[in-house]
């Protein structure tokens, strides 16, 4: 039996959004020591797991954690007020931020672990892009459409 959609989002699923976006900001200011961590291992240095990789681990933790809470409690649909191709558009984009949130925390470990290049930085590109544009439509939501798309991930619905 399919449940229907739940109006917003819960507490814990508002909580962890915002904590992601807390967590990229931190890895995005990071990137450079972890470069310079990497090229020192490579050298046969012994280096620890710089910040950036801690805050990498985080976010696929959390990332994790959403999907479960996803899969579980649901997620509101897209906007009725937006036509079935923007509704497509919304699922897709939030199917491929999850996928990126993934990817990218384990293509880092691969990199790390492994010493073989991987397209972590090329992915991480891609997040950074595709985050952006999430938060540009969230923004275009709140202040051209006033549809009320944002409130639902600032006031939980449980």
């Amino acid at each position: 039996m399919n449940r229907p959609a739940p109006a917003g989002y819960s507490r814990p699923q508002i909580a962890l959004h915002w904590l992601t976006l807390l967590l990229l900001v931190g890895i995005w200011l990071t990137r450079g020591g972890a470069g310079r961590a990497l090229d020192a291992a490579r050298e046969g240095a012994a280096v620890g797991l710089p910040v950036h990789a801690w805050i990498g681990l985080a976010i696929l933790i959390v990332t994790l954690a959403r999907i479960a809470l996803r899969v579980t409690r649901g997620a509101p649909a897209p906007v009725a007020t937006d036509s079935a191709a923007q509704q497509r558009a919304t699922v897709w984009g939030h199917r491929l931020l999850y996928a990126l949130l993934v990817l990218v925390p384990l293509g880092g470990a691969f990199m790390w672990f492994s010493g073989s290049p991987a397209p972590h930085g090329l992915l991480g590109y891609g997040l950074f892009v595709v985050v952006l544009g999430h938060a540009a439509l969230a923004i275009w939501h709140e202040r051209v459409k006033r549809d009320g798309a944002m409130q639902r991930m600032i006031r939980p619905t449980d």
